[in-house]
């Protein structure tokens, strides 16, 4: 059965996501850091596009698309920072290389959504924390050393809500070199 109609446009986002050892070092800060201040666990990943609006069908074509052009991704790691932001709390910062840039502006004409600004980053934390905890967090960390290797873009169902306890990961695809 084909979705038609408004009602059946989700939100999504599309996420690169870590390779399993990295996911598992992540997983770890993300759910200490989340017990320690009381905010949420979510997958660890880094947004390549958000706040999309479509029907399943079609975001799944387009995703498919996508992850079709791209190979794994090796990130750099440029720090830690922290903003009052809720998701972007506490992040690891990226530097925004061609090739993620390059994957960013696919990602933004496949899905209709030209000139959006981005700031790659892994968010650590979620939440509204107090700015002094923040600082204080953001320096005991310190950035992954090397390249962080993404092996597979994720279309994310966000939920109604846009909380991290409703979203699913919809559909997963590894990179052919992953």
């Amino acid at each position: 059965m084909t979705e038609t109609g408004p009602l059946s446009k989700k939100h999504y986002s599309l996420w690169l996501m870590p390779e399993k050892n990295l996911a598992e070092a992540l997983r770890a800060n993300i759910r200490k850091l989340a017990c320690r201040c009381d905010t949420p666990v979510f997958h660890p990943h880094a947004t390549l596009l958000g706040q999309v609006h479509a029907a399943s069908d079609s975001a799944t074509q387009k995703a498919t698309h996508l992850a079709e052009r791209l190979s794994c991704f090796f990130l750099e790691a440029q720090k830690i920072s922290h903003s009052d932001a809720y998701f972007r709390c506490l992040v690891i910062e990226l530097a925004l290389k061609q090739a993620l840039s390059l994957a960013h502006k696919q990602a933004c004409e496949l899905f209709s959504m030209p000139g959006r600004a981005y700031r790659p980053h892994i968010s650590l934390l979620y939440g509204h924390v107090a700015e002094a905890q923040r600082q204080q967090l953001a320096a005991q960390l310190s950035a992954p050393a090397g390249p962080l290797k993404m092996d597979a873009l994720a279309l994310v169902n966000m939920g109604e809500n846009n909380r991290p306890s409703s979203w699913q990961i919809y559909k997963k695809y590894f990179f052919h070199d992953a």
